[in-house]
């Protein structure tokens, strides 16, 4: 069975947006990622602290969600 590159992607990465006060206000989804370049990442074993890293990522569909925030909250 021969799968394509692109068979091999990531589904779906969303950014959520937030207001001055932390309520989702809304989501970026963008779907059948492939991700173009990538920086090095630290792979130190043992450690627990964050790994910072920035990556390009290629995308097929983009979507917003808005948040649905009820009246008496706005």
């Amino acid at each position: 069975d021969t799968k394509k590159v692109m068979d091999y992607n990531i589904k779906e990465i969303s950014i959520i947006l937030l207001d001055s006060i932390k309520r989702k206000t809304g989501r970026f989804k963008f779907t059948r990622c492939w991700p173009t370049g990538l920086s090095a990442i630290p792979l130190q074993y043992g450690i627990g602290d964050e790994a910072l890293f920035t990556t390009t990522i290629v995308y097929n569909e983009v979507f917003y969600e808005p948040e649905i925030i009820p009246q008496c909250e706005s």
